[in-house]
């Protein structure tokens, strides 16, 4: 297939090449009143490792074909299927192919992180994360560690982890691993982080902070209730800098519109609450957005 063919047909070929990408395969036998299932790892027999190489390949030409992030979002979960297996193989030659093609995925993800955007990167460190802790030798858990690296070098991707973060991976990740406390402070940590973030807001850092705002709010999930420090964080910059809340509601209302119950709920405790309710008032007359402002309003303190 041509790319946009390919495209096209995203969800086909990602289904297909899950399936063949699949560390475990089944059999099926029937009689007239019973069905026997076996089930089985994949060896590394009769071109198997050829076709998972090649799938492998395609998976990574699949993930360039289009920058939306629910795309790439979607190969990365294809390309989980070819670092997994069943169990610890006692073949060799088996135990080699998942090895390698674990790391080859590792390492396209590796060469991937400084050129995605924040939400892309975010599943790639997570996907990192999970190659590390299931690790079946040390070369793939090398090569997670290298995604880890990469990832360490982006700073304004640790920003984002804070706020955003619901998938970001918090703390080392070696103690992760081998301690389950490890990852009980993580969001007493990040709403430190939050509170830093706040008051390192003034008049210099006004322009780089309202363009990591309106960035950070191009983060879609399927629940928004995933982002509670971001939504809390909005809240309180609305507080106290109510003139860049007004800012992004008047100027930015279709990036930040996911996020204005938030901003809204922040500026009804601010002083300029009158500013607020003007320009709410102009959403009412024009009927737009009138559930985001019935919520903003459904708290014991705005009643």
């Amino acid at each position: 297939m041509g790319d946009e063919q390919l495209l096209a047909h995203t969800s086909i070929a990602l289904t297909m090449l899950q399936r063949v990408l699949s560390p475990t395969m089944e059999a099926h036998t029937w009689t007239y009143n019973a069905v026997n299932i076996s089930r089985g790892g994949v060896p590394a027999d009769g071109g198997v490792v050829e076709m998972r190489g090649a799938a492998i390949e395609l998976l990574k030409r699949m993930f360039l074909l289009s920058p939306a992030v629910a795309h790439r979002e979607l190969v990365l979960q294809a390309m989980g299927a070819a670092t997994r297996r069943e169990r610890p193989s006692s073949d060799a030659r088996t135990s080699a192919m998942f090895e390698s093609n674990a790391i080859d995925v590792l390492n396209f993800l590796r060469g991937q992180v400084a050129m995605q955007e924040m939400q892309v990167v975010q599943a790639i460190e997570n996907d990192g994360y999970w190659n590390y802790y299931h690790a079946a030798s040390a070369p793939i858990a090398a090569a997670a560690l290298e995604v880890r690296d990469a990832v360490s070098k982006l700073p304004e991707y640790q920003i984002y982890k804070d706020l955003i973060g619901f998938k970001g991976i918090h703390g080392v990740w070696e103690d992760l691993k081998g301690s389950q406390t490890a990852w009980e402070d993580r969001d007493k940590q990040r709403r430190e982080a939050s509170a830093r973030y706040l008051n390192s807001i003034d008049a210099q850092t006004y322009d780089t902070w309202r363009t990591r705002i309106l960035e950070f709010a191009k983060s879609r999930s399927d629940d928004l209730a995933m982002f509670p420090i971001f939504y809390d964080f909005l809240g309180a910059l609305a507080r106290r800098m109510p003139a860049m809340a007004l800012e992004l509601l008047r100027d930015h209302e279709g990036r930040v519109r996911p996020f204005a119950i938030a901003l809204l709920n922040g500026l009804w405790a601010s002083d300029r609450a009158e500013d607020a309710l003007a320009l709410v008032r102009v959403w009412m007359a024009d009927r737009t957005k009138l559930a985001s402002i019935a919520k903003s309003l459904n708290v014991d303190e705005n009643p």
